[in-house]
């Protein structure tokens, strides 16, 4: 099996494992760079939720255009249709984080 074929086997997985990935680090780092900084609006926490957001994004995208493919069997089309959907989910989940980083009070002296 050539290495661009092991490639394409795994693309249908490519929605949940982008967007659990962008969504841990987006959990892990913005939550941490907020209590760090200790400001309304923290740049890290706006930076990181930013470009987890298009990661997540771009995993979803990934997945729906092998949804929408015509040639794949049943069983890829159905991981690719969850790995959207999963990717939609986590990328709210991941766009409210970062609104949050924006209307959270400063810490406490």
């Amino acid at each position: 099996m050539r290495r661009s074929n092991a490639l394409m086997q795994l693309w249908p997985w490519a929605g949940l494992a982008g967007a659990a990935l962008a969504w841990a680090l987006d959990h892990q780092i913005g939550s941490d760079g907020t209590f760090y900084d200790c400001a309304a609006g923290s740049p890290l926490a706006i930076v990181v939720g930013i470009v987890t957001l298009a990661v997540a994004a771009a995993s979803g995208f990934a997945s729906f255009r092998l949804w929408d493919g015509e040639r794949e069997t049943n069983a890829r089309r159905f991981v690719a249709l969850l790995g959207w959907l999963f990717s939609v989910l986590l990328g709210l989940a991941i766009l409210l984080s970062t609104i949050a980083a924006f209307i959270l009070p400063a810490c406490l002296a």
